[in-house]
């Protein structure tokens, strides 16, 4: 019996969530484009689509310089990923919503120079081994995972801190 299948049906579940979210982020955008919130959630829902591709692939068997840009490009979609979720819990529940000048002046560059420094060798020099799967099982770091790393962590707490802020506001 061949269970040849078998072996992508990751690929398909990978697809279905990857459609899945379209659909949802498209029917919370079509539902009101107008809504600060329903955007921050669409750009949300849509950063996780690459992110969601790329995290596939850095478990798959790849050449060595394959290897090392799915890994840079799946790291580069986490740092947009982060940040749209920053985006989203500063935004919501509000439909309209005025931006601080702080988040055009330092969060917003911080990002973007953080997301493309994650493509370079400044934050994963190479693939030092792999798993016995053919995935990535280890990298040669560079100095600056240390700055995506601070700015990953620091916006995904930023984004619990002002959701629980929010909840508790609403509860009293």
């Amino acid at each position: 019996m061949d269970l040849g299948y078998i072996q992508n049906l990751d690929l398909l579940f990978v697809g279905l969530a990857l459609v899945a979210n379209s659909i949802l982020g498209f029917a919370v955008y079509l539902s009101d484009r107008r809504n600060a919130t329903n955007r921050a959630f669409f750009f949300f829902v849509f950063s996780t689509i690459p992110w969601g591709i790329f995290n596939y692939f850095i478990f798959k068997s790849l050449p060595q310089d394959i290897a090392i840009w799915a890994l840079r490009l799946h790291v580069f979609f986490a740092v947009w990923y982060c940040f749209f979720l920053f985006r989203l819990f500063f935004i919501f529940p509000n439909e309209k919503i005025i931006i601080p000048k702080i988040y055009d002046i330092f969060t917003l560059p911080l990002v973007t120079l953080t997301a493309f420094m994650t493509l370079t060798p400044f934050v994963f020099k190479r693939v030092i081994e792999f798993s016995s799967n053919g995935g990535i099982g280890s990298v040669e770091n560079g100095p600056g995972i240390i700055i995506f790393g601070v700015v990953v962590v620091s916006l995904i707490l930023y984004s619990i801190y002002l959701l629980l802020r929010k909840l508790f506001k609403t509860t009293g």
